[in-house]
């Protein structure tokens, strides 16, 4: 518990060694959703998140300790399933008109917010871009694999195997007769002058 909130995280919440134990806290005193703990002996023992809507709407430690201020004199209330910071603006814009304090307080949640605001929408626009270009990414290569594999099929396709070349060879010789054989029945020319003279 800090603060009035109870922070925990998945890994917390399954360790029964770290009852009655006590951590050190690291804090952004301008984000209180999530905190560092520490074990006594220094070593770190993860991040803890805000339970509820306070580890979702970033808030401050100035703004959780008037919340928590105005809420214990029932000033304003909340529910565990409303925005505080929203609620607390309402509260602002409504009592600020008579006080310079909580005019001042009003003006400064007001900016804090916008700001946070500006800062999600951002991140949520580069995580956009980043998901869009891993996408790109991964179909491109699907396109170089798809193409790889057509060349391999087409040139596969084209070009016959060393089985079908003796075979075709094989038929081509039973056809034409051998090589040598041709050669062997056609007579030279001397022969066939030699021929002549003996009929003469």
């Amino acid at each position: 518990m800090f603060k009035g909130v109870r922070y925990s995280s998945p890994e917390l919440s399954k360790d029964f060694s770290m009852v009655n134990e006590r951590l050190k806290l690291l804090i952004n005193t301008e984000d209180l959703r999530t905190i560092e703990a520490f074990r006594d002996d220094g070593t770190k023992y993860g991040i803890l998140t805000a339970v509820g809507q306070w580890g979702k709407i970033p808030h401050s430690l100035k703004f959780r300790n008037a919340m928590n201020k105005f809420k214990r004199k029932r000033y304003f209330h909340y529910t565990e399933f409303d925005d505080p910071m929203e609620k607390f603006q309402s509260f602002l814009e409504t009592n600020a008109i008579n006080d310079k304090a909580l005019r001042n307080l009003l003006a400064e949640v007001k900016s804090y917010r916008k700001k946070y605001s500006s800062e999600n929408i951002k991140a949520e626009v580069n995580k956009k871009k980043e998901f869009i270009q891993n996408n790109h990414l991964e179909l491109q290569n699907l396109v170089i694999e798809h193409k790889q594999q057509t060349n391999i099929q087409k040139k596969t396709k084209d070009e016959p195997d060393v089985q079908t070349l003796i075979i075709e060879q094989k038929i081509k010789e039973k056809n034409n007769g051998p090589i040598y054989e041709k050669t062997k029945e056609e007579p030279s020319p001397n022969n066939v002058i030699a021929l002549q003279k003996s009929n003469k």
